[in-house]
């Protein structure tokens, strides 16, 4: 993260793609993906008896008509829904995505979308892929009881974020939107989304490590709390210090080992996002505009990652998928790249 970067902000109103964007476009766009890279065929359900009316209902398909499951999208934002955004399952074959997108002034017209919330469907619907293709009679499927371990699940959410900063798709999504985005702006974007990782990353590498410590004995013998915090702190995240009375981190973390008890999730979560830039990266390399390319590469991202469930071990499976050696810190700048 360079320090230049705050003394040249990028203009919000670059940043902004509402204006490009609707919910419709978004939605072909993304399943659009999902059939050039997995073979799936995502149709709506014009009955979807949703427990409201905005509520709509998909049901995804192999090409040879196979029902895999079905979906929900809670799209719009209301007063008496959770401001959550998020994917839970309510059937073995049936999820949901709750989203907090606002609704057009008027029914018949299309629903301008953010940046931010176009990202966040992305995310979500990489959960529903990695819930409904999971393979329920593979050997490996579920034999670490309920956990979804984070490392795992957290990977093909990313790894679908990826897909919505690349320049082709960006303006595929306002094509189908029935806009086109200026390349100055897809630019910005671009640049405003590497600070963005960069920042984010070191924000978590501070918490990680103060994690590790404060559970550990790691701690320098005598050193206050607070103390521990603001060492850290001065080492990975000195341009964005907290008070000394500020302990927030602190509480998150003691949150999170002990009453939700997800140890080590700052690492874990982080290591799911550069397994998920390895992952993208071979796409990439392989022309994301080649088709045939992509449907390999898919139809062996599913057969070593998807078909598993949740015991699958990432590391293993980025060397069989990618032919990688050991990540390093050559894999961790492709979050900012």
């Amino acid at each position: 993260l360079s320090r230049n970067d705050d003394k040249n902000p990028i203009s919000s109103n670059k940043l902004d793609l509402s204006p490009y964007l609707s919910s419709d476009g978004i939605l072909q766009g993304l399943f659009a993906i999902n059939r050039a890279l997995f073979g799936l065929i995502v149709s709506e359900d014009e009955n979807p008896c949703g427990w409201h009316p905005d509520v709509r209902l998909f049901h995804v398909m192999t090409e040879d008509k196979k029902r895999i499951g079905s979906f929900y999208i809670d799209i719009f934002k209301r007063s008496t829904k959770t401001r959550a955004v998020l994917m839970g399952p309510l059937t073995s074959s049936i999820v949901y995505i709750n989203m907090n997108i606002n609704p057009p002034t008027w029914d018949d017209m299309p629903t301008p979308v953010s940046l931010e919330d176009t990202v966040s469907l992305f995310h979500e619907f990489g959960h529903v892929l990695q819930f409904l293709l999971a393979d329920k009679h593979h050997p490996w499927y579920g034999s670490s009881g309920d956990s979804n371990l984070l490392d795992i699940s957290e990977v093909l959410p990313h790894f679908m974020e990826h897909w919505v900063f690349e320049t082709s798709i960006l303006q595929t999504l306002a094509h189908l939107s029935g806009t086109s985005i200026p390349d100055d702006t897809i630019k910005a974007v671009q640049e405003q989304r590497r600070r963005d990782k960069a920042e984010e990353s070191l924000r978590r590498i501070f918490l990680g490590q103060l994690e590790l410590e404060l559970f550990s004995r790691n701690k320098q013998e005598g050193e206050s709390l607070v103390g521990l915090q603001r060492r850290i702190g001065e080492t990975y995240v000195p341009h964005d210090l907290l008070p000394k009375s500020d302990l927030s981190p602190m509480c998150e973390l003691m949150e999170s080992n002990g009453f939700k008890q997800i140890p080590i999730a700052q690492y874990r979560y982080l290591l799911s996002e550069v397994i998920s830039a390895e992952f993208f990266k071979k796409f990439k390399n392989a022309g994301i505009s080649n088709q045939e390319n992509m449907r390999e590469l898919g139809t062996s991202f599913k057969k070593i990652i998807l078909d598993p469930g949740t015991n699958v071990d990432m590391r293993d499976a980025l060397k069989v998928f990618c032919g990688s050696q050991p990540l390093s810190s050559k894999s961790f700048r492709q979050l900012y790249h």
